[in-house]
């Protein structure tokens, strides 16, 4: 089945996804640098993640009624709220800053994803290109807003310029008319009970991957400084390291799938990233090269489970795009966000190495997620993506 492919519409939400996650990226780095204690900077990742996320199912059931758009924007706008951090030290009002941007986030994916899995057949290429936007976006938070900090002399007001110039081309481009029809509850949910056994193991599956993935960017300033690294590597260079091998993971590794199966490639990218995590956290330090190539690679292999797994949802449930995004990103990611928080806690009770310790900890969770994606059945396959001009 051949489609042409919608560059315009996809360039719009590949730089929204852009700056969203952008925004999100910024909080880790920040806590360091204002010297914000780790475990109430932890607490209020996880408690506002958790509020904020948990609230995807909402804004994706609306989404599902004909509110994308409207929902789409109010979420880019609200995680641009990021810049406002720099004009207090309050914690109560740190708080609300972090929880508007988590409104956010559970506002914009559910939305974004609804859109881009129906503008081409296949949904877990049009997925995972989608997701480059957010991994490269995140890359860049941390370095950007360092040279930010240091420009404006601790202000990021600046950061918020690319959100408010974007938002004028998203309210006049036209994006594809969702159904006339406006399923209701019954109607959107009975698919998904039909699938819940495997759609529940994908659940557990993304709560632990990207838990482990939330707590690593928490703790990576901290412990590439207790390793000794490089200023460049401490100040946001690690990061984006991280972030970008999972950018040209999900480029590779996403087209290798569509060949191998989603679940081989889920499988495999699970295993090289607890062995790839143990071998970093354990292993005395190693040169920058060395550093920078082995954060890639974690990257590449964890951060590409994530749009997978979403992906591998919409399959099983294609008649609500919106609604199984956000049971896979929303209802998952509120826990996984709880998870900074666990680690918060566990750097204050350990007593040697305590940031690579407690991050040794959480990454042999990856051992129950390998269990659960071995568990979830295979499901049909997807038609094959030919892209025209």
């Amino acid at each position: 089945m051949k489609s042409s492919f919608p560059i315009k519409t996809f360039t719009l939400l590949w730089l929204s996804h852009f700056l969203v996650d952008f925004y999100i990226g910024i909080w880790p780095i920040y806590k360091t640098v204002a010297q914000i204690d780790i475990a109430k900077a932890g607490l209020i990742m996880g408690v506002a993640g958790f509020s904020g996320e948990i609230l995807q199912v909402i804004f994706g059931y609306f989404s599902d009624r004909g509110l994308r758009k409207i929902i789409y924007l109010f979420g880019l706008l609200m995680t641009a709220a990021i810049v406002f951090t720099s004009l207090t030290s309050n914690l109560y009002l740190l708080f609300g800053i972090m929880l508007c941007i988590m409104v956010g986030s559970g506002a914009f994916h559910p939305a974004a994803v609804g859109v881009t899995s129906n503008l081409i057949p296949s949904k877990k290429i049009s997925i995972l290109i989608f997701s480059t936007g957010g991994a490269l976006g995140l890359a860049l938070s941390q370095v950007v807003f360092s040279k930010c900090w240091d420009r404006f002399d601790g202000h990021i007001w600046p950061l918020a310029l690319p959100a408010l110039l974007l938002v004028p081309f998203l309210l006049r481009h036209p994006f594809p008319k969702q159904h006339t029809e406006r399923p209701n509850l019954k109607e959107i949910f009975l698919p998904i009970l039909k699938q819940r056994r495997p759609l529940t193991l994908l659940y557990f599956t993304q709560v632990v991957t990207y838990g482990v993935i939330l707590s690593f960017i928490f703790l990576l300033p901290d412990i590439l400084q207790a390793k000794g690294a490089s200023p460049w590597l401490f100040k946001g260079g690690g990061h984006m390291c991280f972030i970008f091998g999972a950018f040209m993971g999900m480029v590779a590794l996403g087209f290798i799938s569509h060949r191998i199966g989603i679940k081989s490639t889920l499988l495999s990218a699970n295993l090289s990233a607890l062995l790839l995590f143990v071998t970093f956290l354990l292993s005395p330090t190693f040169s920058t090269g060395g550093t920078i190539a082995l954060l890639g690679a974690m990257g590449g292999s964890l951060f590409l489970m994530n749009p997978l797994v979403i992906s591998w949802g919409n399959q099983l449930v294609p008649e609500s795009p919106s609604t199984v995004s956000a049971l896979m990103m929303g209802l998952a990611w509120c826990l996984s966000n709880l998870f900074p928080a666990i680690a918060g806690l566990l750097v204050r009770l350990l007593p040697t190495a305590p940031e690579v310790m407690a991050m040794t900890i959480i990454s042999l969770t990856l051992v129950v997620s390998m269990v659960l994606l071995a568990l979830t059945p295979l499901q049909e396959k997807e038609p094959t993506l030919h892209l025209s001009e």
